[in-house]
């Protein structure tokens, strides 16, 4: 079983999809607390960049609760903008300058697609799975940065992502669900810190 083309095979097919349906959900345990959770619905059309929401938020942490829905939002994202002024941002002289970091990403790249594992499943589907200690420390700390900026972003947690944020250590599994049709059924993502908070968070696409 080739993973390299079953990557391959489902990069391709997710790149054709106009549209993605699903659902979100993320919460964060101590035990058995649940100090904070978050569902979505939502709807994204690759194409337009519109995308409708709607955002439920519970929470429990340090004495401060709340629980309701966070609202329903719908925009609109131009992409071919983007995608113009990074093209400007990284021609001529820019791409030269940024050689070393694209060695640094080809090689986390690299790392990533060596750490990834596949197994298929008894209904055919199949399962790729990431294991943070599999991956080399370079690669565990731009995970942790990358975790750390989510938090950023994320202000419904408040006090409780800012735990995550100052973390030094996180342990993470990442489970990547794919059906026959090389179409992205299910991400699911799973991390500890040191103080034994554990963040899951779970992506559902309906097809």
């Amino acid at each position: 079983m080739n993973k390299l083309l079953v990557l391959y095979d489902m990069l391709k097919t997710m790149k054709g999809k106009e549209v993605i349906t699903g659902s979100l959900t993320a919460k964060v345990e101590k035990g058995q607390v649940k100090m904070f959770g978050l569902e979505s619905e939502f709807e994204k059309n690759l194409v337009t960049g519109q995308t409708k929401s709607k955002v439920n938020v519970e929470m429990d942490y340090e004495g401060k609760t709340a629980d309701g829905e966070a609202g329903k939002s719908q925009h609109e994202h131009c992409w071919a903008g983007e995608r113009h002024r990074g093209f400007e941002h990284h021609h001529g002289f820019h791409d030269r300058g940024d050689l070393r970091a694209r060695f640094s990403r080809l090689a986390v790249c690299i790392s990533l697609l060596h750490s990834l594992q596949l197994d298929k499943r008894e209904d055919k589907k199949m399962v790729f799975t990431l294991n943070g200690q599999d991956l080399p420390e370079d690669v565990k700390e731009l995970f942790q940065q990358r975790m750390r900026h989510a938090a950023c972003h994320h202000p419904q947690g408040g006090g409780l992502m800012k735990v995550f944020q100052s973390s030094t250590s996180l342990d993470f599994v990442m489970t990547v669900l794919v059906n026959e049709q090389a179409e992205v059924e299910k991400i699911r993502v799973v991390a500890v810190n040191e103080e034994e908070l554990t963040a899951t968070g779970e992506l559902s696409l309906r097809w």
